[in-house]
C-alpha cells in the first residue's frame, strides 16, 4: 500500500530501493491506520476480510492511477534524482564494511529481542497494546471511550490490531515486529539522506552514532509509540530539505503525509506539525517565490495533516470522548519560577544519562567551535532552528501546565527528546564534513538572510 502511494507521488523520480522501502513502510502503516479508523467510524467490524477489501480497493486505485499515468506520460525520466552513490576505496571501504557488519548484527539482535521478550512497560501496555487487544476482541470502536487514554491517537493500536487479525489470534511477542521494522526503515532513510549530502563514509559514521544511543535499542524492541513518531517527525525534515534542493513537489507531498501521520501517532504530533509548517514557511521565504506559488505549496503540505487531525477530532467529539487528558493548561499565567528547574532537567537528561552516548556533547562542541560554519550555511541553520523549536515544545508546555512533574520526569523527557534526536547527528556530520573536507558540495551554503 505504501509502495503504491509512493509510486504515485514520485511519478518523475525513481528512488533507490532502500529509501523507497523505508518510506513505503511508514506510508503503509499510516494509510492502514486511516482505513481502520474510517471503517470503525462508520460502525464497521474489524475483520480481516473487511479491512483487506478496503486495502485492495485503495491499492487498486493507486496502482491504476500509476499505471495509466505511465501510459499517458511515457516520456517520464528514469534517472534517479537521489543517486548519491560513491565508490569507496582503501580505508573508506574497510570502514564501510565494518559498519555494515555491525549494523547487521545489531538488527539481528533487535529482531531476536523483539520476538523473545513479551510486551513490557506500563505506557506501552496502557496506551497501545491494551487498546489494540480491546479492539481485537470487541471487533469495533464502539467502546473506545471506555479504554485507557481514549483521546490518544490510534495509529500504533491499529497496526498491532491488524497484525493480530492476520495471525488469527492474540500474540504478545509477534506483534512487536513492527518496531524493529520502523527502526530499519528510518536507518535506511537517514543513511541515504546523509550520503546524498556527504558521502558513504560520513553516512556510515552517522549510522554508528544512531546505533550508539541505547534508548534507540529500547524503543526498537518495545511497544512504545515514540520510535514511530521519531520516524515520521525526522522523515518530514528530510523531505523538506530534499524538496528545497530539488524543487520536486513530490517531496513536499510526501512530507505533508508523513507529518499528518505523525499527528495520528502521538499527541506531540500536532505541535510538531505546526513546527513543520513553520519550517516550510522559512524555506518558502528563502526561495522568494511568487505569493501564489508559495500559498499553493503551503496548502499541499498542510492539507493531509489538517484532514487527518480534523477527522479524528470530529469522531472523538461525536463519540463523547474528552479532547485532553493529564495535561491541564493554565492560560491565565506562566510559571516563570520553573525555568531553572526545567533547564536543570533538560541538562541532566541530555548529559547525565546513558541514553544518548556522547552525541549531545559532540554537538555542543561542534556548534561552539564552528559557529562560523553554521552562519554561512542555510542547511545547518535550518536543522539547528528545527532542533531549538522541538526543544521548545516540552519547555513551553512545562511552563503552562499545572503539574509539570510528569513531563520533566526522566522517563518521559527522554522519550520526548527521542522524537528529534537524529537532528543532533545530522548537525555533527554536516558541520565536520564541511570543516574537514572544506567542501560545499551538496549543501546550500548561503545564509538564511
Amino acid at each position: 500500500m505504501g509502495a503504491a502511494l509512493l509510486k504515485n507521488i514520485f511519478t518523475c523520480t525513481k528512488l533507490k530501493r532502500s529509501v523507497f522501502l523505508g518510506f513505503s513502510y511508514g506510508l503503509g502503516q499510516g494509510i492502514l491506520a486511516q482505513i481502520i479508523l474510517f471503517i470503525g467510524a462508520l460502525g464497521g467490524r474489524f475483520e480481516v476480510h473487511t479491512i483487506l477489501k478496503a486495502l485492495l480497493i485503495v491499492g487498486l486505485v493507486f496502482y491504476g492511477k500509476y499505471y495509466f499515468g505511465l501510459k499517458k506520460n511515457s516520456f517520464m525520466p528514469e534517472e534517479n534524482l537521489l543517486d548519491a552513490s560513491t565508490t569507496e576505496t582503501g580505508v573508506g571501504a574497510i570502514f564501510k564494511g565494518a559498519v555494515v557488519l555491525c549494523f547487521s548484527l545489531y538488527v539481528a539482535m533487535l529482531f531476536w529481542k523483539a520476538w523473545y521478550w513479551p510486551i513490557w512497560g506500563w505506557d506501552s501496555m496502557a496506551t497501545s497494546v491494551f487498546n489494540a487487544k480491546v479492539f481485537f476482541y470487541e471487533g469495533s470502536l464502539e467502546n473506545l471511550k471506555y479504554v485507557p487514554h481514549a483521546p490518544f491517537p490510534l495509529q500504533i493500536p491499529f497496526s498491532i490490531l491488524w497484525l493480530n487479525l492476520n495471525l488469527g489470534q492474540w500474540h504478545d511477542e509477534y506483534i512487536k515486529i513492527i518496531f524493529p521494522l520502523v527502526f530499519l526503515s528510518f536507518a535506511a532513510i537517514q543513511h541515504y539522506f546523509l550520503k546524498y549530502y556527504t558521502n558513504s563514509f560520513w553516512a556510515s559514521l552517522g549510522l554508528l552514532f544512531f546505533l550508539s544511543a541505547s534508548l534507540i535499542t529500547t524503543h526498537a524492541t518495545s511497544s512504545y509509540r515514540d520510535l514511530f513518531l521519531l520516524y515520521y517527525n525526522c522523515s518530514v525534515l528530510i523531505s523538506l530539505m530534499l524538496w528545497h534542493d530539488s524543487q520536486d513537489n513530490a517531496w513536499l507531498i510526501l512530507g505533508g503525509l508523513l507529518s499528518g501521520f505523525g499527528i495520528f501517532t502521538k499527541l506531540e504530533g500536532l505541535p510538531y506539525f505546526l513546527i513543520h509548517s513553520l519550517l516550510l514557511i522559512t524555506c518558502l521565504f528563502k526561495q522568494k517565490k511568487p505569493l501564489k506559488v508559495s500559498i499553493l505549496a503551503f496548502i499541499k503540505f498542510t492539507l493531509p495533516g489538517l484532514v487527518i487531525f480534523l477527522f479524528f477530532y470530529m469522531y472523538k467529539s461525536l463519540s463523547g470522548i474528552l479532547m485532553t487528558e493529564k495535561t491541564h493548561m493554565n492560560f491565565s499565567g506562566i510559571f516563570l519560577d520553573r525555568v531553572g528547574w526545567i533547564l536543570q532537567r533538560f541538562l541532566e537528561d541530555l548529559f547525565w544519562t546513558s541514553n544518548w552516548s556522547i552525541i549531545w556533547f559532540l554537538l555542543c562542541f561542534a556548534i561552539l567551535l564552528h559557529i562560523r560554519v553554521i552562519k554561512n550555511c542555510f542547511r545547518l541553520q535550518f536543522l539547528l532552528g528545527a532542533l531549538v523549536l522541538f526543544f521548545g515544545v516540552p519547555f513551553s508546555t512545562s511552563l503552562i501546565v499545572h503539574d509539570a512533574s510528569h513531563i520533566l520526569s526522566r522517563f518521559t523527557l527522554s522519550r520526548i527528546f527521542l522524537h528529534f534526536f537524529p537532528i543532533s547527528i545530522w548537525l555533527i556530520i554536516f558541520i565536520y564534513y564541511r570543516v574537514i573536507t572544506g567542501s560545499r558540495q551538496g549543501l546550500d551554503c548561503d545564509s538564511i538572510a
